[in-house]
C-alpha cells in the first residue's frame, strides 16, 4: 500500500487499519503507543461511534513481535470494553496507567434546570459565565474553537435563576463529574519464551525504566552483598568504613526513583500536594533487629535504612517535566527555594515560567516572558559563552512588564482570579531570580536546564508534569478534539523504547501526536488513520515539525 505521507524514519498511512496491517510484514513493530476511538460518539464524530474490538488488536497484535507492549488511552465510561477486546485479541493485560489533569469541564445536566424546562417555566437571566475563568471568548466569538462549539454565547453561558419551587429545591444537583483523568492500558504480547530469550532474540523485553526514571538522586550508596540496603550520611559513612575493613563493596547510586504508573498535570499535583502536605523520606535510622518479609526479613540488624532523605508533596514520588510555579516553596529572606541548592531554586524558577508560558495561551500578550524564555534558551545551547547583561535586562523587563499588566488587570471588572495568580506567580518567580546572587553563572553550568533548552528529557523532576495540548501545540486549522500533548506521547515513547529505539506503531494515529514525538526524539515511527482530514492534519504538523 502506498504511503499517505512518509518522510525520513516517520510513515502515515490513510485507511481501515484492518486493511493497512496485513500489507506490513508480520512481527516487524516494537511497540504500541496510540488513542483510539472511546465510542462515546464524541461531538457526533462517526469514527467515534465505538470501541475498536478484537478484530483489530488481532491485526496490530501480528505486526508486533512477541513480548511488545501496547500503551492506549481509554475513557472512563469504556475502559472496561477496550481492555475485553484487547484481551479477547490474545494480549495479555498487565497495567493500568494514569494520566491526571486538572483542566477537564465537566459535561452535565442540571436538574433544576432539566426541572423548569420539563415545566415550561422560563428562567430569568440574572448573570452571566462571560468573562469569569473558563468563559472566555475565543478569536472567532465562541468560547472555545474546539470544545464549546457555541452558536449563542452569550445566552448558552448566560446564568439564570430556578423558576418553579421544585427547581429551586434541586439547585446545585447534575448527573456527572468534571472528568480529570484518562485510563491508559498496558498489555503485552506474549513472551516467546522467557524475558531473557526474548530480549536476546526479539530485541524487546519489558520497559526502559531508567530512561523514565523520576529525577536524579546522586550520593546515595548500596552495599552489594546486602540486596536492597543503602547507606547515607554520616551514620552511612560510618557504617561504610566499618565494612570496607571486612571486604563489602559498596557502589554509589544516582538513580531516581522508579517511575510510576501515574502521570500529573501541574493543576492535579497542586491538589495533591495541598492535601498531602509536607511529607519526609525516610530517617536514616540503623535497625536494632531483622525486619519483617515475605521471604524471611527485610534487611538485617545493623543496616541502615535510606530512603531518599528528601521532603515536599507527595507529587514529587512522580515525574515532571517541566516543573510548575506553584511547586516553588521560596524563602522570601534568601530568595530560594525551601530545602534546595541556590542553583536547584534557579532551575526550578526557570522551569517554571517556561511551563508557565508553555500553559498559559494569554502569555502571549507578555512578550517579555516569551523573551526572556528565548534568551535563556540561547544562551544554554550556546556553548562559547552568554551576554550576562541581555539575560539580566530581560528578567527584569519580564518583572515590570508583568507588573504593569497586573496593576490594569485589578481595575478590570469582573476579577480575572486565574490571570491574576498567574502574573503573581510570574513576578515572584522572576524577582526570586533576580534576588540569587550569581544566578546567570548557576543557570548556565546547570545541566538540567541546558538538557531543557535542547529540549531534552533529563530534568531533575517530583512527578512527570503533562498539561492538556495548548493552542499552539496543536497548530494551525487542528481541529481534532482529542489531541494528547506532545510531550506526554514523548514521555510514554521513551518508557517503551528498546536499545536500539524500536519501530514504533500508532495504528489510530489521529493528526499525528504520536508520530510528531517520534520525529522530535527521532524515532522510527509508522501511524494509521482513518479519515483523511486528519492525515492532512497531521502532514501538516510533521512538515512543521
Amino acid at each position: 500500500m502506498q504511503p499517505f505521507f512518509e518522510r525520513d524514519s516517520l510513515t502515515l498511512y490513510c485507511g481501515d487499519l484492518r486493511e493497512v496491517l496485513p500489507t506490513l510484514p508480520e512481527a516487524s513493530v516494537d511497540f504500541v503507543v496510540t488513542d483510539p476511538p472511546y465510542g462515546l460518539g464524541f461531538m457526533e464524530k462517526d469514527w467515534d461511534h465505538d470501541v475498536p474490538g478484537p478484530e483489530y488488536w488481532r491485526a496490530i497484535a501480528r505486526v508486533c513481535k512477541p513480548g511488545a507492549i501496547v500503551l492506549a488511552f481509554g475513557g472512563t465510561r469504556t475502559y472496561h470494553r477496550l481492555i475485553c477486546a484487547i484481551e479477547d485479541a490474545g494480549w495479555e493485560i498487565r497495567d493500568c496507567l494514569m494520566w491526571l489533569y486538572g483542566q477537564g469541564f465537566p459535561k452535565a445536566a442540571d436538574v433544576g434546570k432539566m426541572i423548569d424546562k420539563a415545566k415550561g417555566a422560563v428562567r430569568e437571566v440574572v448573570g452571566t459565565k462571560l468573562g469569569q475563568p473558563g468563559y472566555s471568548l475565543a478569536d472567532n466569538g465562541r468560547t472555545n474553537e474546539v470544545y464549546g462549539d457555541l452558536h449563542n454565547p452569550e445566552a448558552e453561558c448566560a446564568i439564570t435563576a430556578p423558576a418553579t419551587p421544585e427547581a429551586a429545591r434541586w439547585t446545585g444537583w447534575a448527573n456527572a463529574l468534571k472528568p480529570a483523568w484518562e485510563p491508559i492500558v498496558l498489555a503485552m504480547k506474549p513472551l516467546d519464551g522467557t524475558l531473557a530469550h526474548n530480549a536476546l532474540t526479539h530485541g524487546v523485553a519489558g520497559m526502559n525504566i531508567d530512561a523514565a526514571r523520576i529525577g536524579e538522586n546522586p550520593g546515595y550508596k548500596y552495599n552489594a552483598d546486602r540486596n536492597g540496603t543503602t547507606f547515607h550520611g554520616q551514620q552511612g559513612e560510618r557504617i561504610k568504613q566499618t565494612a570496607a575493613k571486612k571486604g563489602s563493596q559498596f557502589i554509589e547510586s544516582t538513580k531516581g526513583r522508579w517511575p510510576a504508573n501515574v502521570v500529573l498535570d501541574t493543576d492535579a499535583a497542586a491538589q495533591l500536594d495541598d492535601q498531602t502536605g509536607t511529607l519526609t523520606s525516610g530517617s536514616n535510622n540503623v535497625r536494632t533487629k531483622p525486619g519483617d518479609g515475605y521471604h524471611g526479613g527485610m534487611g538485617k540488624a545493623g543496616d541502615a535504612q535510606v530512603a531518599y532523605g528528601d521532603s515536599g508533596g507527595a507529587s514529587r514520588f512522580f515525574k515532571v517535566l517541566p516543573c510548575h510555579d506553584q511547586n516553588l516553596n521560596f524563602d522570601s529572606a534568601n530568595g530560594v527555594a525551601v530545602g534546595f541548592s541556590p542553583q536547584n531554586a534557579v532551575e526550578d524558577s526557570v522551569l517554571a515560567l517556561a511551563a508557565n508560558a508553555d500553559r498559559h495561551e494569554a502569555t502571549a500578550s507578555n512578550d517579555s516572558l516569551a523573551r526572556f524564555i528565548v534568551v535563556m534558551q540561547n544562551a544554554l545551547r550556546n556553548t562559547s559563552g552568554c551576554d550576562t547583561q541581555l539575560i539580566l535586562s530581560s528578567t527584569e523587563r519580564c518583572v515590570q512588564e508583568s507588573k504593569h499588566m497586573l496593576t490594569e488587570l485589578l481595575k478590570c471588572s469582573p476579577v480575572n482570579r486565574a490571570e491574576i495568580q498567574r502574573l503573581t506567580n510570574i513576578i515572584t518567580t522572576t524577582q526570586s531570580l533576580l534576588s540569587t546572587d550569581g544566578f546567570v553563572d548557576l543557570a548556565m553550568s546547570s545541566n538540567m536546564l541546558r538538557s531543557w533548552a535542547v529540549g531534552g528529557l533529563g530534568c531533575r523532576p517530583r512527578f512527570k508534569y503533562v498539561g492538556k495540548a495548548t493552542k499552539k501545540e496543536r497548530g494551525a486549522g487542528n481541529d481534532h478534539p482529542t489531541i494528547k500533548p506532545v510531550k506526554l506521547m514523548e514521555y510514554l515513547l521513551t518508557l517503551l523504547s528498546t536499545p536500539d529505539g524500536g519501530v514504533i506503531l500508532d495504528p489510530f494515529a489521529g493528526s499525528g501526536t504520536t508520530l510528531l514525538a517520534a520525529q522530535r526524539l527521532g524515532r522510527h515511527c509508522i501511524g494509521v488513520e482513518l479519515t483523511e482530514h486528519n492525515c492532512e492534519i497531521a502532514r501538516g504538523r510533521l512538515h512543521v515539525g
